[in-house]
């Protein structure tokens, strides 16, 4: 069995790698890049589920790693939005 420090170390750099990659691709067109990481987390949430073919813990920690990153940057846009209405 693999300890639970080596699979926080592969959320950690999936997390990591996930965030910096598409934050570094982001347009300045926030409302488009929203929509476009809503209908990426709506695949990742579909397929997150679907282990009948035992893709495994390691698999579904690197999966819940990127649609955590996701959901981060997600964030960060919609506070960017809010913070232009103010």
């Amino acid at each position: 069995m693999i300890n639970e420090e080596f699979y926080e170390q592969i959320y950690e750099e999936y997390f990591d790698k996930t965030y910096n990659f598409i934050k570094s691709g982001l347009s300045d067109d926030i409302e488009k890049e929203i929509d476009m990481l809503d209908k990426t987390l709506e695949t990742l949430y579909k397929s997150q589920g679907d282990d009948w073919i035992g893709r495994g813990e390691l698999a579904l920690i690197k999966s819940n790693a990127t649609i955590a990153s996701i959901e981060v940057i997600k964030s960060e846009l919609v506070e960017k939005i809010k913070s232009r209405v103010i």
